[in-house]
């Protein structure tokens, strides 16, 4: 039997503009509809039924609850850091210890975020023992 010709790999440029489906967000928001590249947020914070996704300089207000945006994301990629706080890992710069089991998450712009000792244990475990 002829084996099938092998899939060639995307260029990381062409799958990062172009990523798979479950690697971006769909928002509706006041008529229109965005794509949000999942490894473009720095951060997700609630407010009631409203999600506020911060992408760089920019941000994007939504509503729906924050569990629903939490059940879309990878919990390798994205931990939550309190009851209305998502952080994407690769954006955290510093973790500043405040008592054994609270921290700031401090991130590569700057941007300070608590970190509740309820959720201190998802950050431990993503950082295995080095906390």
């Amino acid at each position: 039997m002829a084996e099938a010709p092998k899939k060639q790999e995307p260029s990381d440029r062409a799958a990062r503009l172009n990523p798979p489906a479950e690697e971006r967000l769909l928002l509706k928001l006041k008529g229109r509809i965005i794509f949000l590249n999942l490894c473009d947020i720095d951060w997700i914070e609630a407010s009631g039924n409203h999600v506020r996704f911060h992408v760089g300089k920019e941000s994007h207000l939504a509503r729906m609850p924050l569990n629903r945006v939490s059940e879309k994301l990878a919990p390798s990629r994205f931990c939550q850091v309190h009851r209305s706080i998502i952080v994407n890992v690769d954006r955290i710069k510093e973790l500043i210890r405040c008592s054994p089991s609270e921290f700031i998450v401090v991130l590569q712009d700057g941007k300070q975020l608590p970190c509740g000792r309820h959720y201190s244990g998802a950050l431990k475990a993503l950082f295995k023992d080095k906390l």
